[in-house]
């Protein structure tokens, strides 16, 4: 009994050691554990302090595009508004210049006619002034028959008197 008593205390030693063993490993994972925990929270808190960072940013990225968006919105009113200002006033122009052709080309043809009522009458007037050299020479003709006729009539009455005398 001597000998189990010795095994048994030996057995009891080495389950003491084991058992000291396992107490030191559960306290080195403890610690361990406790080190990736404490690890595990730094990095959680950095990662949410960097999400925040980033959401951050994005936010400040989201604003500036939503700003250069409506910049750009209000820039492409503004062409829009100055393109329709462009179209009504290139109608108004060209609206003028088709009533300014339109007025032309009135003018236009009254200055025909009226180049014609000319032509015309200037033609009439030709027509007069042919006519009266015409009858301006018959009536020379006429005088100069009628002064000559006259002459020889003088000159036979002359005649006929010295004759009667």
């Amino acid at each position: 009994m001597g000998e189990q008593l010795r095994i048994l205390s030996e057995q009891l030693e080495d389950l003491r050691r084991q058992r000291d063993a396992a107490h030191a490993r559960n306290e080195l994972l403890d610690q361990q554990l406790a080190a990736v925990r404490t690890e595990l929270e730094h990095q959680q808190s950095q990662r949410a302090s960097e999400r925040e960072e980033l959401q951050t940013h994005l936010r400040a990225i989201e604003n500036r595009s939503l700003a250069e968006v409506d910049r750009a919105r209000q820039a492409l009113q503004q062409l829009e508004n100055s393109k329709a200002i462009q179209a009504r006033q290139h109608l108004k122009e060209s609206a003028a210049l088709i009533q300014a052709r339109q007025q032309a080309e009135q003018t236009s043809a009254e200055a025909l006619r009226e180049l014609a009522v000319q032509a015309a009458l200037s033609r009439a007037h030709a027509e007069q002034l042919e006519r009266l050299n015409d009858f301006s020479e018959q009536l020379r003709a006429a005088i100069a028959a009628s002064t000559t006729s006259s002459k020889t009539r003088t000159k036979s009455r002359r005649k006929v008197e010295k004759a009667a005398r």
